[in-house]
């Protein structure tokens, strides 16, 4: 082998082993690229709208349907037979206790008011002769008396005149019963008189009159004559199935102060009344036929926006100074294991945290245990990301709102 000949060999393994150096640079190389790329096409946690979990009061609730009913509804009778001859109040007007309402025909009464005062007159004289006679009787006994002791008189003129004293004195006590009983139908009959004008027992709302001038009432009967309805305050009869009242209670509680219960109205309208009212009772048996039970609220009706036999519902609600958190009902996620929602712990991980939905409020879920004050409920988000999201997964929270406004940016205009 000549020089040339190993030169030439040396020569052609140098290259070789360039190559080969410049063959392992290069793929070194692509595996960095390629490593950079895989890394730059890896997606961030995705973005969830969340609240802070903040415990608020919120009222045990209940609502049920109710009547409105008068305090005291007073019906004005006749209570003696006569023409009636005239009516003194606007039907619909406001009345007062004591007002004349109807007039009906004196001239009888009146009679009646006189010749009562005559026999009252003529039991007093009655009483005035007979209290003469009692007089001289007793003069006539006692005389008689004293003549006993001389035998001036005989024991049978004595007899006589003791039974005369006692008969003059019976005689006084029949004439002082008889003017009684004068003095007993004289009243009777100021007070038949009295009745001829029909007054207004209670203060109130008069209805129609049921009768006119000129007709015949109190032959027989008591005619009814109108009704007086007390509207300021009244009343509000609520019907509750007896199994929502044991749950109201159960909620509340046992030792549950009922004078705290705040009751509300919705009108028929739909409206709101602008006055809460006070629960006074409720029944303490339950009604078979509904299995259902009576509660009475007050209510203050100055206005007169309640009228008896008005259909309302009624909101019931107790405070009992416990707190609860709102949660959005469109945070909730329902599968067949129930309703939950995600929380974002302070590893911002994603945990499913099962809730209630038996409480509603306005539209929110009252959650009165499972929540602590701080915690970040995921509302937006969770299920709206390009990449599905599990328990576990890794996501960066956002305040709710802030999320919203970036998704409401995104959505074209009408």
């Amino acid at each position: 082998m000549t020089h040339s000949t190993i030169f030439e060999g040396f020569r052609t393994g140098k290259m070789l082993l360039v190559a080969l150096a410049c063959g392992l640079a290069g793929y070194a190389g692509a595996e960095e690229g390629s490593s950079a790329a895989a890394a730059k096409e890896t997606p961030p946690p995705p973005e969830v709208g969340v609240i802070v979990a903040e415990p608020v009061s919120v009222p045990f609730t209940a609502e049920m349907p109710g009547r409105v009913r008068s305090v005291r509804v007073a019906q004005v009778r006749a209570r003696v037979a006569g023409i009636l001859q005239e009516q003194t109040f606007r039907e619909g007007s406001d009345v007062k206790k004591g007002d004349v309402l109807f007039q009906i025909d004196p001239t009888l009464f009146e009679a009646n008011v006189a010749s009562a005062k005559a026999n009252v007159a003529r039991a007093e004289a009655s009483i005035v002769r007979a209290e003469a006679n009692l007089t001289q009787a007793n003069l006539l006994s006692a005389r008689y008396d004293k003549l006993a002791g001389s035998n001036a008189v005989s024991q049978q003129e004595r007899d006589n005149a003791t039974s005369g004293r006692l008969q003059a004195e019976a005689e006084v006590k029949a004439a002082e019963a008889d003017l009684l009983a004068m003095k007993a139908a004289l009243k009777a009959a100021e007070l038949d008189l009295s009745y001829t004008k029909v007054d207004a027992p209670i203060s109130g709302r008069i209805g129609r009159a049921l009768v006119t001038e000129g007709a015949l009432v109190g032959q027989g009967e008591v005619t009814l004559l109108a009704e007086i309805n007390q509207m300021d305050p009244v009343y509000v009869d609520f019907i509750m199935p007896a199994n929502e009242l044991t749950r109201f209670k159960r909620k509340a509680g046992a030792s549950a102060d009922w004078n705290k219960v705040k009751v509300e109205l919705m009108l028929d309208d739909g409206s709101l009344y602008e006055k809460t009212g006070k629960l006074l009772f409720s029944e303490i048996t339950v009604d078979p036929g509904t299995g259902s039970v009576t509660l009475r609220a007050e209510f203050p009706n100055d206005e007169w926006m309640l009228w008896p036999g008005m259909y309302v519902r009624g909101k019931f609600a107790y405070d009992d100074g416990t707190k609860a958190v709102l949660i959005p009902q469109q945070a909730v996620i329902r599968t067949a294991a129930g309703a939950s929602v995600y929380v974002v712990n302070a590893e911002s991980k994603l945990e499913l945290r099962p809730v209630s939905t038996a409480e509603v409020k306005g539209s929110n879920y009252v959650q009165r245990s499972g929540f602590m004050a701080g915690e970040k409920i995921v509302v937006e988000g969770a299920q709206r990301v390009l990449i599905p999201v599990q328990p576990g997964s890794v996501v960066t929270p956002k305040p709710w709102s802030k999320v919203v406004k970036e998704q409401d940016k995104g959505q074209p205009k009408d």
